[in-house]
């Protein structure tokens, strides 16, 4: 792991600086400065504060903290992500059978999706979509009958965050033509979550998902209390200073999903 010294170093090189400039700003003699990136001696709390503000970094960039934080996060592998998919679809104890075809027919074809080095950390299932693929439409693949007649489920969405993107789709347009939506996180203007009916946790709450993209595309998912408290604290760490990432109070919540269905959508802090 690379230490603080050298970090030090990367950034003073990066910034184009030299030992006794980066001493100079900080009222320092550029022995000091030598010393802390050779790792001879430490830079107090007050120092870093003042470095991190130079190289226009946060402190946890500073001791990369972001990294050692994600290394912590539980990723899913298909084999869990199937278990626990199976179970929240079949609103029971799935059976082997169901566990096989989330595995087979939504789990690995979603695997298969992802980039070399992309990992999954959170998922979770919008219930309340299937209103907006309530027309029937005709099913072509045996997998959609497959689905329907097995969890008798209508078109729920499911929802994927992993270490780079946030992924969606309905269930029965997946399993017909493996057809997804990709937000990446740098390209995200905006996302969102908020309570919409209370401010206290609870099972019976809802809470709204918002994304929002400088190309004025947004879209809008309803997740449960237990779902969208994980969602917090994973971008927590993700999105460590809040760069995109808000947590809303459930006032602006509201103002932000009544934009939504006006198609007039308004940022809100």
């Amino acid at each position: 792991m690379i230490t603080i010294g050298e970090k030090l170093k990367q950034l003073r090189k990066l910034h184009a600086f030299s030992q006794t400039e980066v001493a100079t700003k900080l009222h320092l003699s550029r022995q000091t400065i030598s010393k802390w990136e050779l790792g001879k001696s430490q830079p107090d709390l007050f120092s870093l504060q003042q470095m991190a503000l130079l190289y226009k970094v946060s402190l946890d960039e500073l001791f990369d903290m972001k990294k050692e934080k994600e290394q912590m996060i539980s990723t899913y592998k298909p084999e869990n992500m199937s278990k626990a998919l199976a179970q929240t679809l079949s609103l029971a104890s799935p059976t082997e059978n169901q566990q096989l075809f989330v595995k087979k027919r939504i789990v690995d074809p979603l695997f298969q999706q992802l980039d070399s080095a992309e990992k999954i950390y959170w998922w979770g299932i919008d219930k309340q979509q299937t209103q907006l693929f309530s027309t029937p439409q005709p099913l072509q693949t045996e997998w959609s009958k497959t689905y329907l007649a097995m969890f008798q489920q209508d078109a729920s969405v499911l929802l994927f965050a992993t270490n780079t993107r946030i992924i969606t789709f309905n269930i029965l347009s997946f399993l017909e033509e493996t057809s997804y939506s990709s937000y990446l996180y740098n390209q995200m203007d905006y996302l969102c979550i908020g309570s919409m009916f209370g401010e206290t946790p609870s099972a019976l709450q809802t809470f709204s998902l918002g994304i929002y993209l400088p190309t004025k595309h947004y879209t809008l998912f309803t997740l449960s209390a237990e779902k969208a408290n994980s969602f917090v604290e994973l971008f927590s760490v993700i999105d460590n200073d809040n760069v995109f990432f808000r947590k809303l109070s459930k006032s602006s919540m509201i103002e932000f999903t009544k934009n939504w269905r006006r198609n007039k959508f308004t940022k809100v802090q």
